[in-house]
């Protein structure tokens, strides 16, 4: 009967963490809850604005942006995090950029100038293109490329918590506390877990 007992005791115990380290699944619960990422299958952003020229900016004020690059009348983007799937279709005026400008495509290679209003980026998987206009041939993005694109699917708050909760995430939560860092205002001088 004790025998029974303890081996009872050991399968209820809660998993022991290291030091420093919490259990992630209440975390992510109530994320989840909190912005209805569970009953979210696809989402389209649209909207209008402009492309931004990343980069060194002339001032390094809290309330100055990068340079505006050129205006996109159109902008839509699409994602679907079970079919793994994104499309990215923009509207701007041809003949500036290369016409797979996203992340370095047209930059190597001699890649032509855009020809369309409207070219599209998609992504399925671990496969990637883009097409410059409607009647244009597609063109494969290279494999780490196509990694860039898939990793932009994941890196919104929704698509973070779906790929913590995927097969093999593995998702570990931490704490610490912040003391001293330099921060907008001046170093920190107090603690915030």
């Amino acid at each position: 009967m004790e025998t029974t007992f303890a081996i009872l005791l050991l399968l209820s115990s809660p998993q022991a963490f290291p030091p420093g380290y919490v259990d992630p699944n209440p975390v992510l619960e109530a994320a989840e809850k909190a912005i209805g990422a569970r009953e979210l299958r696809c989402v389209t952003l649209s909207g209008t604005g402009y492309a931004g020229i990343v980069g060194q900016q002339r001032l390094a004020e809290k309330n100055v942006d990068w340079p505006h690059g050129e205006p996109l009348a159109h902008y839509r983007r699409t994602m679907n995090w079970e079919a793994r799937t994104m499309k990215e279709e923009i509207e701007r005026k041809p003949g500036l950029n290369p016409a797979a400008w996203k992340w370095g495509v047209g930059w190597t290679g001699g890649t032509p100038l855009q020809r369309s209003t409207r070219p599209v980026f998609a992504v399925n998987g671990s496969f990637a293109w883009h097409v410059d206009g409607a009647g244009s041939a597609p063109v494969a993005a290279p494999p780490e490329v196509a990694e860039l694109w898939q990793l932009e699917m994941w890196l919104n708050p929704h698509g973070f918590l779906k790929a913590a909760r995927m097969p093999g995430a593995n998702p570990v939560a931490v704490w610490r506390w912040e003391l001293g860092e330099m921060g907008r205002d001046g170093p920190t001088t107090i603690r915030r877990k």
